[in-house]
């Protein structure tokens, strides 16, 4: 009975986040980037190709990315989120030896830090004692409001 009452709410909640961000819109951000190599988020590996990132809420905690492809979009939720000063838009990654890992991006109103997955800490704790990753920062191709 817990469960059925979870997967309700939680469908609830979706649908209204999703539909809501069709009204939200007007005021979205979203950027445009080509990425030259394959990177992970939420425990997924995606192919280098050009990918959208947009906003699904005026909270702008939850942001989806889909690729030109056929793949799926994905849901992310940024751990924080702050104004930023106008500047260069870009998408950052986290290098680890052959593996990149979504860090977070900047639009043109704020920057985001997307959460650290378990894969990107243990690869931290394998590069020791150093521990750093290299960071990448990529130009978006377009940026603007939906």
């Amino acid at each position: 009975m817990k469960r059925r009452l979870f997967a309700i709410m939680f469908a609830v909640t979706m649908f209204t986040v999703l539909s809501g961000a069709k009204a939200w819109g007007q005021t979205s951000q979203a950027i445009s980037v080509d990425v030259p190599f394959a990177f992970t988020t939420n425990k997924k590996v995606h192919p280098a190709g050009r990918y959208l990132i947009e906003s699904l809420g005026q909270g702008r905690v939850l942001w989806k990315i889909r690729g030109t492809g056929a793949q799926p979009a994905e849901f992310l939720l940024a751990t924080s989120r702050a104004g930023t000063t106008p500047g260069a838009l870009r998408v950052t990654f986290r290098r680890y030896g052959d593996q990149q890992f979504l860090a977070g991006f900047k639009t043109a109103a704020y920057e985001v830090n997307l959460p650290t997955s378990r894969r990107e800490k243990v690869l931290r704790m394998e590069s020791a004692p150093t521990g750093q990753a290299e960071v990448i920062n990529l130009d978006t191709i377009t940026a603007g409001s939906r």
